[in-house]
């Protein structure tokens, strides 16, 4: 990422608030999907932090999801090669919408957006936060 694309984080805040517009309105600004990938990326931060003596409250790092939604999503991040750095991209706005449903396209054989992983299709109600059982589509029917 070069100096101009430099953003400024901080555990208290957390990522989803300079997730790019584009990109909340696209995937949702409420989806179980956002809001784990924000808590992701917040979490790792945090862990940085926290090896260099500098978190100052664990207690007080965002979190928008739960602990099983960010398991999933980090399992999916680490074994999928180039995702995390296209998940940040477009996340910040610096990838075309649709960039980690290309890698998933890419990376499973088949159609993301048939696969609620695009658009208003991914989307998840609160109420079907705890029941979410894996963000792989391998798994989806």
């Amino acid at each position: 990422m070069s100096q101009d694309h430099l953003v400024s984080v901080n555990v208290h805040d957390g990522f989803l608030p300079i997730f790019a517009p584009i990109f909340m309105e696209h995937y949702g600004s409420s989806s179980i999907f956002v809001r784990t990938l924000a808590d992701c990326f917040t979490l790792r931060l945090a862990r940085v932090l926290e090896k260099q003596g500098k978190l100052e409250s664990p207690e007080l790092v965002a979190r928008h999801s739960t602990n099983q939604a960010v398991e999933r999503l980090e399992q999916w991040l680490s074994t999928v090669d180039g995702a995390n750095r296209t998940a940040m991209q477009e996340a910040l706005g610096l990838l075309p919408l649709g960039s980690m449903a290309l890698l998933v396209e890419k990376e499973f054989g088949v159609s993301a957006s048939s696969n609620g992983w695009s658009g208003s299709t991914s989307r998840i109600d609160e109420s079907e936060q705890e029941s979410l059982v894996t963000l792989d589509p391998r798994n989806r029917e």
